[in-house]
């Protein structure tokens, strides 16, 4: 028995000699090991197979000793404690001995010490666990952060320097097409020099957007002093977005029209357009019934899934992002207002704020409407600085479409939603109390979600209701009894077209308003003409005098407005027709918003403009509006284009998980405000800096774990709604 045990005593020497020496083979700086690699670069491309791999290339013994401690044979059945599930754990423990055996092998130790950071962890609490050896200290998380925020536009730039380059040979391009005309050259010579013109445009970048959005943050002390109030922070953050959608193949030389010359039909709906709003509702209609309505299930079969357009390719595409980071500049004075868009500017391609003679390239800069006015009021009190670039002109102004989702809430409330209606069933107030959505209130903007939600099911519950009312059935079990398909069921088009119809007839019935056309007396632009004799004017008032008095025509003031009522006001119809009107186009847009489908989303802007003019909403009405002046006249078609269909951010690449680019900001916003709280109160420009610009590198390295070690990511959608 003692010789047993002197040889045991010796194995286990020898068993040590072996792991020290490969642990000193692997902590060699001959060939560092990638526990040594703690850039920026190796956290983000972090992967537990590459650190496993180098354990069984470099430490055989110690993997093979690791590997017999985890593995308990009791828990063979168990998929999460066997095979390739074990990995992360077992390295992770390997790796944290062999930490504190060569302090330069720190990989993991920096990677929990991001997602410590990231989680919230509190100073004291970095000092315990780095004290096990578990994670980095405190400041040297901190000074880690601080390298992911180098460079933090190093991405744009390049953007920026490509934009720069290829509007320049753009130029000149054109610059020869204009000599050779000037010079009558051969038309085979022009006609190269087009096709040369053609092929750059297709290949020049794409350009690029920004969104910004603020960022308002009150710290309440627990114990109020004279001298230590609640802090008020006003701060305003910043994004990049590449575009996906290239405008470069049209020009970008001259406005679209003459705003004195362009109908203000052009600002209505078309009935061409009112005629598409129908067939896509028709289409909303169709996949709601095949989903909540059984035995319409063979309705989806038959309609597209998707309704498409041309850059349905495109809006796949994962969005390019650069976070620009937090300025701690307030958005409500005009003079931080400024600061901001000068700070921004030096972004825009073509930015020289010496030269004369330098015209920045137009670039988007969006965000809620409230920013989107003060961008125009700083930018109007800087026209006259000397050089385009200090005028700032090379930001051109948009609202965002999540923001005014939020303000269409608004429309239907103004409408639709009343506490005198909780005895009206079918009202909302009515619906909202029976099943008991109490965080839903009489303001939407107090719980934008909730109240999002809560629509949604009001919708969906009508529509099922009418189809139930169009083909004559009882209850969702029952089979249809009218309007039912009699033609051959293995002709498809056929269904296809019996499905289109009745959907067709439901949404014109009652889901459809007819936009009233212009009156004939009204003018129909800002040229203002006589219609009899030509004579022009400079004021509308004086134009109408000379019809009324030369050629007879009533002016305005002079139509009777007086309408008749032929018959008894059914307002349950009108309530549900109106109710179906403004939710299915409320439907209809954030599908447009799902699929990128930005020609969409501005065609229903004709349609929101009318709504937010009678529902106490004017300044979207005028946003909306103003839209719709720059698409038709006022930008060039470059920048039209751009502003159609690059709106939106696909962070999935999927066909419909696009959304809004402020909704991505209002995202960041939060992870900004969770990450920032941790300073307990003493927030600085330091640290808004360091955690504003850190996220983009802190981000990828919580991906980049949590694929390696299979951690699931919660959709964040909701997987089923409540019975009520």
């Amino acid at each position: 028995m003692v010789k047993v045990e002197a040889l045991k005593t010796e194995i286990l020497e020898q068993f040590s000699v072996v792991i020290k020496d490969e642990l000193k083979q692997l902590c060699s700086t001959n060939n560092p090991s990638v526990l040594r690699k703690t850039s920026k670069e190796d956290l983000i491309n972090f992967s537990w197979d590459s650190v496993h791999k180098e354990l069984q290339e470099k430490t055989p013994t110690v993997e093979r000793f690791a590997r017999a401690c985890v593995e308990n044979p009791s828990q063979s059945r168990n998929v999460h404690k066997k095979d390739e599930a074990l990995i992360p754990g077992m390295c992770d423990a390997v790796c944290q001995l062999i930490s504190i055996f060569s302090e330069g092998m720190n990989l993991t130790r920096t990677v929990k010490s991001v997602i410590l950071k990231k989680c919230g962890l509190t100073k004291v609490g970095f000092k315990r666990l780095a004290s096990v050896n578990v994670c980095m200290g405190y400041n040297a998380t901190n000074s880690l952060f601080e390298r992911f925020g180098e460079d933090f536009d190093k991405e744009l730039l390049k953007w920026k320097e490509q934009v720069e380059e290829d509007v320049e040979k753009e130029k000149e391009i054109s610059e020869r097409i204009d000599q050779l005309e000037e010079e009558q050259a051969p038309a085979h010579e022009i006609a190269e020099e087009c096709e040369r013109l053609k092929a750059h445009r297709e290949s020049m970048h794409p350009g690029y957007s920004f969104t910004g959005d603020n960022v308002d943050m009150m710290i309440k002390p627990r114990q109020m002093t004279q001298a230590n109030q609640n802090k008020d922070h006003h701060m305003f953050q910043y994004v990049a977005y590449e575009n996906r959608v290239s405008p470069n193949h049209l020009t970008d030389d001259a406005p679209i029209g003459d705003v004195t010359k362009v109908p203000f039909t052009t600002f209505l709906p078309s009935t061409a357009e009112q005629e598409l709003l129908s067939e896509e509702l028709a289409l909303v209609m169709c996949h709601m019934w095949a989903t909540h309505i059984p035995s319409l299930s063979w309705f989806a079969d038959c309609v597209p899934t998707n309704i498409p357009h041309k850059h349905m390719d495109d809006m796949k595409k994962k969005t390019n992002k650069v976070h620009l980071g937090v300025l701690r500049k307030n958005e409500q004075y005009e003079e931080e207002m400024v600061d901001l868009l000068e700070w921004l500017h030096r972004y825009v391609p073509g930015h020289d704020e010496e030269n004369v003679e330098a015209v920045p390239v137009k670039t988007l800069n969006g965000g809620d409407y409230l920013t989107y006015e003060r961008n125009q009021g700083a930018q109007s009190s800087m026209q006259d600085a000397r050089t385009p670039s200090t005028q700032l002109s090379g930001l051109l102004g948009k609202f965002e479409d999540f923001h005014t989702q939020c303000e269409w809430l608004k429309v239907i409330w103004h409408h639709l939603y009343s506490t005198s209606s909780a005895r009206d069933i079918g009202t909302l107030y009515q619906a909202r109390n029976a099943i008991n959505a109490r965080n839903v209130t009489k303001d939407p903007h107090s719980n934008y979600y909730a109240a999002s939600e809560f629509l949604d099911k009001v919708l969906k519950a009508y529509v099922v209701a009418g189809g139930l009312e169009h083909f004559g059935m009882a209850c969702v079990e029952d089979e249809p009894k009218a309007n039912i398909f009699s033609g051959n069921p293995l002709d498809k088009e056929m269904k296809k077209e019996y499905v289109l119809n009745e959907a067709r007839q439901f949404v014109n019935e009652h889901a459809m308003h007819q936009i009233p056309e212009l009156d004939t007396a009204a003018p129909t632009s800002n040229d203002l003409v006589c219609q009899f004799c030509g004579k022009r004017y400079k004021r509308q008032a004086y134009l109408h005098k000379h019809e009324r008095e030369k050629h007879g025509q009533p002016g305005p003031s002079d139509l009777d407005t007086q309408q008749t009522v032929s018959q008894k006001e059914d307002k349950v119809f009108n309530y549900t027709h109106n109710l179906l009107v403004l939710l299915l186009l409320r439907e209809n847009h954030n599908d447009a918003i799902r699929l990128g489908d930005g020609e969409r989303v501005v065609r229903l802007y004709k349609f929101y403009t009318l709504f937010f003019k009678i529902s106490k909403c004017p300044k979207y009405a005028l946003a909306t509006l103003e839209l719709q002046a720059q698409l038709n006249c006022l930008l060039t078609p470059r920048m039209a284009y751009s502003l159609t269909w690059n709106r939106f951010v696909n962070h999935k690449g999927q066909v419909d998980s696009n959304h809004p680019m402020d909704l991505d900001l209002e995202h960041d916003n939060k992870y900004f405000k969770t990450d920032i709280h941790s300073f307990r109160g003493e927030i600085t420009d330091k640290s808004i800096t360091r955690v504003s610009r850190s996220v983009e590198g802190s981000q990828a390295v919580l991906s980049s774990f949590d694929k390696s070690s299979s951690v699931a990511k919660p959709s964040g959608r909701h997987t089923r709604l409540s019975k009520g």
